[in-house]
């Protein structure tokens, strides 16, 4: 029970961030559109690099969290967010298509 709440709440907050960015991709200028992409999925990397050092860390010290066998619901909320990151990039692009035809 625990790992489905630490896997929501991942990916929620993983949600929120991806709203914010697909508002600033959407608004911001054709050349800078591959730019914000790619600092996007940086900075998804980033979040789950930072999920997975603060679970190391914190086993470190004692105090484990219920990931599951080699953190495997780490793994699967990298997964959900690399998927997400890409369905976001991929709605961006139609969107910007769309106002460009207009």
């Amino acid at each position: 029970m625990d790992s489905i709440i630490l896997f929501t709440i991942i990916i929620a907050i993983y949600l929120l961030i991806s709203y914010v960015f697909f508002k600033i991709i959407c608004a911001s200028k054709n050349k800078t559109t591959i730019v914000l992409c790619l600092l996007y999925m940086l900075l998804t990397y980033g979040y789950n690099e930072l999920i997975f050092r603060i679970n190391y860390k914190l086993q470190d010290n004692g105090v484990y969290i219920g990931v599951g066998h080699a953190s495997i619901l780490l793994v699967e909320a990298f997964l959900t967010c690399i998927l997400i990151c890409l369905i976001v990039i991929i709605l961006t692009i139609s969107k910007r298509k769309r106002q460009s035809q207009k």
